[in-house]
């Protein structure tokens, strides 16, 4: 499922768009986005989710409340 949905990201995501990722989770998605786009802002209810995410994927999402 995975690969379908990324063929779908990289079809609609430019290089110049600036993306809002509503429930990041353990970010599946928010990786590649980072790439694709020109600015990522990812969310989701749970801080842990997002510390995750920056941990295994060196990725620098800030935490706000």
């Amino acid at each position: 499922m995975y690969q379908v949905h990324f063929d779908i990201l990289k079809r609609y995501v430019k290089p110049a768009d600036r993306v809002l990722e509503i429930g990041a989770g353990s970010g599946r998605y928010t990786k590649d986005l980072a790439i694709m786009c020109s600015e990522l802002t990812a969310a989701d209810l749970s801080s842990h989710q997002i510390e995750f995410t920056n941990y295994v994927f060196h990725i620098k999402l800030a935490l706000r409340e």
